[in-house]
């Protein structure tokens, strides 16, 4: 689970992380955001992927038992009201990887944006009736 961006004329998918223990000790950074302070989770942009504007599937909340959904709208409402920090933030580290501005330690965790980027042009020039 995670929530999508528009970051320039790419949909960015921020993968979301369950509460851990370990966050509680984590501060936020570049690639790293609590979610209500750790309440719901944790946002990873460093492991962010471009994605296609047709490939994903969106969630179902009508299976899931009420208790998740009311913590998933909450979630939600976090995601709403942060929303212009999360796009600021997730446009910094794709900028400053894209950049080579990045301190060591972080680009090493992240993925590589621009190869991930490049693939994404080529799925999506892809033939569509050959998968």
């Amino acid at each position: 689970m995670g929530i999508f961006i528009d970051l320039k004329d790419i949909k960015y998918f921020v993968p979301m992380v369950s509460p851990k223990e370990k966050h509680k000790k984590m501060k936020n950074n570049i690639d790293f955001h609590k979610i209500d302070g750790g309440k719901y989770g944790a946002l990873n942009f460093n492991a962010m992927i471009p994605v296609g504007n047709n490939d994903y599937n969106l969630m179902d909340f009508s299976s899931l038992a009420a208790h998740r959904v009311n913590q998933m709208n909450d979630q939600l409402k976090w995601f709403q009201l942060n929303k212009d920090k999360i796009i600021k933030k997730a446009n910094n580290i794709r900028n400053r990887f894209l950049n080579n501005s990045l301190p060591k330690t972080i680009k090493e965790r992240c993925l590589n944006f621009i190869i991930l980027e490049d693939k994404l042009k080529e799925w999506i020039n892809l033939p569509r009736n050959n998968y």
